[in-house]
């Protein structure tokens, strides 16, 4: 969440959510997975996140280039909260396009059963995989290949990552 624009509030409302973030990661409220270390050729920076009634709902992790490209893939990872049916958009969009595939993920060195969907443009594909109650959707383009997760132990990385690219490109 930007404030563009907003003044000094808006920068200290920035804050506060920044350090909201990091202290429900801190506390273990809040759970993220990213591409492991070996298969990132890229940075990792925080992309975005979102509260439901209070709770951490999702987190977004990009790797590669900020702008939608073939060398972007995102790392969605979410839990459902209690009174709340939370579905990413991509997901319905995909699962529309074509039929889904059994793949094998390794998540912190173990392999977990996941669902792959191919885009209507056929470059374009997504994974699902559920690891405990977080779920996690990994979308990129190009060849899927073995796919490797790893949790996310500290995210202040990813956001200081964000905090850089939205200095870079003039934005608070």
């Amino acid at each position: 969440m930007q404030f563009a624009n907003s003044g000094p509030r808006g920068s200290e409302l920035q804050k506060a959510l920044h350090q909201k973030l990091l202290q429900a990661f801190q506390d273990g409220r809040a759970t993220a997975y990213r591409l492991a270390s070996s298969e990132r050729r890229t940075p990792c920076i925080l992309a975005e996140w979102q509260e439901g009634n209070g709770e951490l709902e999702f987190v977004t992790l990009l790797h590669g280039r900020w702008a939608k490209g073939p060398e972007q893939v995102r790392v969605t990872t979410w839990r459902e909260l209690p009174g709340q049916s939370y579905e990413l958009d991509e997901i319905a969009e995909m699962e529309e396009a074509a039929p889904a595939e059994d793949v094998s993920v390794l998540v912190d060195g173990e392999s977990v059963a996941g669902t792959l969907h191919r885009g209507a443009d056929p470059d374009s594909w997504q994974v699902r995989t559920a690891v405990g109650d977080a779920r996690i959707l990994v979308v990129g383009t190009g060849e899927v290949g073995e796919l490797a997760l790893e949790t996310v132990e500290d995210i202040a990385p990813a956001l200081e990552a964000r905090r850089a690219l939205l200095d870079s490109l003039g934005r608070p």
